[in-house]
Formats: C-alpha cells, sequence, structure tokens
C-alpha cells in the first residue's frame, strides 16, 4: 500500500491536492487525487484564498467525490490527506489556509505542504507572498503554538524534508568544508546555496473551534 507523509493510503480515501492542476507533476492525473484550485484545468474549482473553501457551483454534480454543504463549502473532516506543493506562498493568508486544512482533514490525517526553502532563488520571486523559514517554525512551534500558523492545538509538525538543487554534489567538489556534512545539514542550513524545497508534514490534531 502506498504511503503519504509516512501513512498508508486507504484505497477508498479521500486526498486533496491544493493548488498545482496545471502542473507537469500534478498528483491529481492518478486515484486517489482529486485536485482543488481556480485553474479552469482543476477537477474542482475553488478560491483557495477564501475560506471556507467552497467548489464552484458548475462543478458540483451527482459524481462529486469531496462532500460539500447545500451552499457548496467543503465539509469538515472528510480528507484522508491534503497536499500543497508550491501554493501556499502564493496566497495571502498563510494562518487562515493552514486553519482551513485542518477543518477539512480528518483528525490524524497528514498534510504535507512543499515551499522554497528561503535560502534558495526560488523564494523570493515577484509573486510570492511569504518566505517560511524551517528554524522558525520550529522555534515559533515550541515558544508561542498559539501565535504562529501551525499551531499544535492544529497542526502538529512531525518532520521536515530537504530537497537540495542538483549544485549539491559540484559545490562538494568545489568546497572542501563541506566535507563531513551531511548533505540534509547542508540543505537545511542553506549553506552554499544549494537548498531548494522544505517539506513540511503535519498531523492533524483534535480542536472542538473546527467542528
Amino acid at each position: 500500500m502506498p504511503d503519504f507523509g509516512g501513512k498508508p493510503m486507504p484505497d477508498n480515501g479521500i486526498f486533496i491536492e491544493l493548488g498545482g492542476s496545471g502542473q507537469d507533476g500534478s498528483r491529481s492525473k492518478g486515484k486517489p487525487w482529486v485536485n482543488i484550485d481556480w485553474h479552469p484545468s482543476a477537477d474542482y474549482r475553488c478560491d483557495l484564498g477564501k475560506t471556507p473553501w467552497q467548489i464552484s457551483p458548475r462543478d458540483v454534480s451527482a459524481n462529486l467525490i469531496i462532500p460539500v454543504r447545500p451552499d457548496t463549502t467543503i465539509h469538515s473532516q472528510i480528507a484522508d490527506g491534503i497536499y500543497c506543493s508550491h501554493c501556499l506562498e502564493h496566497l495571502p493568508n498563510p494562518t487562515m489556509i493552514l486553519n482551513e486544512m485542518a477543518r477539512v482533514g480528518k483528525i490524524g490525517s497528514r498534510v504535507v505542504i512543499r515551499c522554497p526553502h528561503p535560502a534558495s532563488h526560488l523564494a523570493m520571486v515577484w509573486d510570492h507572498k511569504h518566505v517560511f523559514s524551517p528554524m522558525l517554525a520550529i522555534n515559533m512551534e515550541r515558544h508561542f503554538p498559539a501565535m504562529y500558523w501551525h499551531s499544535q492545538e492544529r497542526l502538529r509538525l512531525i518532520e521536515i524534508r530537504y530537497t537540495p538543487t542538483e549544485m549539491l554534489q559540484q559545490a562538494r567538489r568545489d568546497l572542501p568544508f563541506l566535507d563531513g556534512l551531511s548533505d540534509e545539514i547542508i540543505c537545511k542550513y542553506g549553506i552554499a546555496g544549494v537548498s531548494h524545497d522544505c517539506e513540511y508534514i503535519y498531523e492533524v490534531q483534535v480542536n472542538e473551534f473546527f467542528r
């Protein structure tokens, strides 16, 4: 059985990909993923920047996979997994979006968010509204959980994974001081500019506020 965020994926589960409808790597090209995005090619059109998420009435039919309320708002606690790749940094209010992920996800489900590493050249492009730092994420969750965008009451941080660029091996050849440092450490701290993405893996927690 395949897994998502380190947890097995049930065959009859609902797994939602946010954004990415126009990308070749979209998970929605294969079951059990469905794609939600504003783009016309999405499985279900939705303005992700406005919460609660509401499916376009034009996409509501008898074959709708995602349960919705009469006003086409997505029901709470229906998703077995949520994947958001290079989407959150484009949206206006990360706190609001993270809260909505926690509302839609089932208790114990995984939420995986992929963003550019702050040391990456992709972090500061013109249409990005936010930059997310892994070290800030860890420290803020530890000391100020109620204030930060992944409060432990809603989403519990399980793991952060780091993706290097293709320049990593070249940097190892050119920079002797990297000897003895693991790829993960180099990418985690953005050493030598070889970091690409951070993947934040969360688990949805119990929070009566969203029920």
